[in-house]
This record gives C-alpha cells, structure tokens and sequence, in this order.
C-alpha cells in the first residue's frame, strides 16, 4: 500500500514540473534562430534559451560580434522575413514569425504564451547568386529584374567578376553546377538549377516562379581548385620562372657582350660594380614594366574576359613549347643556326651599337660611368622585353587573377620574380670577370643551352595545358 502511494505522489509531483514549463517545451520541439549584437544583448533570456535547447530544440544562435559572423546570412533572414534595414539589438526569428522587443520574447519564453506556430519549421530561406560584369550589355539588360528580387522575398547575392577573387568563386560554381568557361554572364543560380539567357532570367522572374524555385537550397560549391599564384606552390612557380628566364640566352648574351667590350683591367671590383649596376638597371626596369603591365591589363578589365584570355594564354604557351622544343633539338644536334625562339636580327644589331656606344663612353672613365651603365641597362631590358618578357607575361597574367589591385603581395610577388631573373646574371657576371674568360662562359652557356631551351619548353608546355584544363 505505501508503495502504491509513493508512486501516485511521485506521479502527482512530475506532472505539476511538467504542466509548470512553457507550453512549448510540452510540445514537439521546434526551431529558432536568434541574431543579436553581443551576448550580453541576450543575457535576460540566455537560460529560457538554455532550457529550449535541453528540451531538444534546434536553436541556431548568430553573434554579430563574432568574427566569423555570416552578415550574408542575416541579410538572407531579412528578406524573407521582409524586414528593413533597420538596427535591431535582437532578432528572433520562429516559425513564420520575427520578435525584436527582447522584453516581449523573455516573456514569451517564460509564460505559456510562446510563439504560437513556433514548432512548425522556419520559413524556407529564398537565396539566389547572380554573378555579372559592369561592362556586360546582357548584365544590364537584366539588371532590374535582378534587382527587383528582394521585393519578391528573395535575396541575391550579386558577384562583380571583375574581381579576381568572384572570379576565382564564378570558377567553383561552375564546376559545382558543371558549366563550361564558355558559358558567360549573365549566370543565374537559382536551387538546383542555372539560368543563363536574358530571356530565361527575365521569365522567371517576371511570372514570379523563381520564389518557388528559390526555396530549393542551393549546390553544395566545391573548390574548382583551379592553380593560385598562393601558398608555398605560388612562391615555387615565381621563383622558379624568374630563375629560368634569368638563363635566357638574350640575356646572358648582352651581359656578355657589354664585359668583353669594357675590358678586363686590374681593377676587377669596378668592373664588378659596373655590371652590378648594368644587372641592377634590369631589375628595376622589368620590375617596374611588371607593375605598368599589371596595371595597364586591370586598366582594360582583363578579369571580364578571362575566357578569351585562357585562349590566348593556352595558344601562347603551345606555340612557345613547339618553338622552344624546335630549339632544344637544334641546340642538342649543335646546329645552333637553326635556333627560332631569339630576338630579330634588327634588334640584336642595334643592341650591339647602343651598348659599343655606351661601352666607349664608359671606358673613357669619369663621374657618368655609373649613370651610363645604368641608362645602358633600361634601353637593353626594353629591347630585350621581345624575348625575356615571355616567361614574364605569363606570371603577370596569373597575378591578375590573384589579386584585385596592384597590392603589397602582388609587389612582393613582382620583386621575388624579378630577384629570382637577376641572380643568374650576377653569378654570370661574377664568375666571368674572375676568371676573365668571356669565351669560356659563353661556351659553357652553349654546352647547356639544350637543358636551358628544355626547361623552358617544359614550362610553357605547362602554361598551355593549364590553361587548357581552365577552358575545358
């Protein structure tokens, strides 16, 4: 008997703990999405929330002063909640409805008055990702149909190609949905699907279908993991490609020549400091053509092309793989003669007067040696920009797609392919005017300019096949 009333009281007192919790947590749990400023915007409620969560509900909590805040996501809220710009300290979101008065929300998770509808699901998340360019005429043909979504309880998220880094995401979207390079902007993602005409965009927007469509969720997007100049393999390729270049024939041919013209005196530390400073003036002019090409090329909005571009690249690096392989045949049989990939005749003799000039000047000593030397090696990098600047553009083409803007890492990046060029010239210039053998070196350069053509093959061979894979 007294067992049997144990168990009526100790069912009596459950009963009165479960009847005491909010009406909500007697009911099948439910879902809730809280934005707010900072925790302590949350403080009066933060244990009613606690309990929720005990009893099983799914609460996503979204902390504005968070780093890793998703502001996208809130926007998203926003817009099919059909909420304003407005600052609000707290936003709850349950079922199909919004609570921003924190007051009336620590009520309604106190009292048997929670949100009525709370344990039904969230209202689906309307998101769409257009991706456009400024200068694209279909973009803005568009235009206002896109921009008329949000009115519509969908939001879009707009991507600018005309960035490098929504250029490198359009790439990921692509492969996700599996598009080709050859399919341009204007692209409409919409679910499961991509709308990719004028017409087919403006119809789903103008008979208002894309809000159904839009509450399909979208790809998961996968990294398209197409190659960065970034990372440990960035820094490899721009000191490997400046280093290849720095054993251009062309090159090392004109360093040649301008120490056998100046002599071999006893005074070998000027001789020295003079083809430091012929060698310097290389590096700050390529240095500084680098930087006036990457502008020049932003200038004409090259990331809004980068189809043609890839095709243009991918033909350049095959047409520069045959030749050089040409040439690394004709090297390794010894018939120099046949070599393809040098500069013009034209400009090798006039490379030979400018520097005899400037080599007479020179010798003849005093406080201008230095300065002439120096003004030698401008005029010689232009001239020889025809052949040294192959390995070059390339590397200045993939900084483009690296960076937006001509930022410090994309200057690093120019200064590290550039040293990188230099260092075989001061090893060159070092070593001949030691042993005082310009036959010597230049032997030994032509011994070797089978690899040297070779590597250099190798390496637009790769160029061509990348850029193959990108339009692939």
């Amino acid at each position: 008997m007294k067992r049997i009333l144990l168990a009526i009281l100790l069912f009596i007192s459950m009963g009165t703990i479960f009847l005491n919790r909010p009406l909500s947590l007697q009911a099948d749990v439910g879902e809730l999405t809280i934005i707010y400023d900072n925790p302590s915007s949350i403080t009066s409620i933060s244990d009613e929330l606690t309990q929720f969560e005990t009893a099983g509900w799914e609460i996503l909590r979204l902390d504005r002063s968070a780093n890793d805040f998703d502001t996208e996501l809130e926007s998203i809220y926003r817009v099919n909640y059909g909420l304003n710009d407005t600052a609000y300290p707290v936003l709850l979101f349950a079922g199909a409805n919004v609570f921003d008065d924190v007051s009336d929300i620590e009520t309604r998770l106190t009292n048997d008055t929670l949100f009525v509808g709370a344990i039904e699901p969230l209202i689906p998340l309307k998101h769409v990702v257009y991706f456009f360019s400024p200068t694209c005429t279909f973009c803005q043909s568009v235009a206002d149909d896109v921009n008329s979504l949000p009115s519509l309880g969908v939001h879009v998220t707009k991507y600018d190609i005309t960035a490098s880094t929504n250029l490198r995401l359009l790439d990921d979207y692509r492969a996700s949905y599996f598009l080709s390079q050859e399919d341009l902007v204007p692209l409409l993602f919409v679910g499961d699907d991509v709308y990719r005409t004028v017409e087919e965009i403006e119809a789903i927007i103008e008979d208002q279908s894309i809000i159904s469509l839009a509450e399909a969720p979208l790809r998961d997007i996968i990294d398209s993991e197409g190659f960065q100049i970034e990372g440990i393999l960035g820094v490899l390729y721009i000191v490997f490609s400046g280093f290849l270049d720095g054993f251009n024939p062309c090159a090392i041919a004109m360093l040649l020549l301008f120490v056998s013209l100046l002599g071999f005196g006893e005074n070998r530390k000027a001789l020295i400091g003079i083809s430091l400073t012929f060698i310097g003036a290389l590096f700050i002019s390529y240095f500084a053509l680098g930087t006036f090409l990457f502008q020049f090329l932003q200038y004409l909005n090259l990331a809004s092309f980068m189809n043609i571009v890839s095709w243009v690249m991918m033909i350049f690096g095959f047409f520069l793989f045959i030749l050089n392989f040409w040439d690394f045949l004709a090297a390794r049989q010894e018939k120099y003669g046949e070599i393809k990939n040098q500069l013009p005749r034209f400009v090798k003799k006039f490379n030979k007067q400018i520097i005899g000039f400037f080599s007479n000047q020179i010798n003849q000593g005093g406080k201008l040696v230095y300065g002439l030397t120096f003004l030698l090696g401008v005029i010689i990098s232009l001239t020889e920009f025809l052949c040294t600047g192959q390995i070059y553009l390339p590397v200045i083409v993939a900084l483009i797609q690296f960076s937006d803007t001509l930022n410090l890492l994309a200057i690093l990046y120019l200064v590290l392919y550039n040293l990188a060029f230099v260092g075989p010239l001061i090893i060159i210039a070092i070593l001949t005017i030691r042993t005082q053998s310009v036959i010597g070196t230049s032997n030994k350069v032509r011994e070797n300019l089978h690899w040297i053509k070779l590597l250099n093959a190798i390496l637009f061979l790769v160029i061509g096949l990348y850029y193959l894979w990108r339009i692939l």
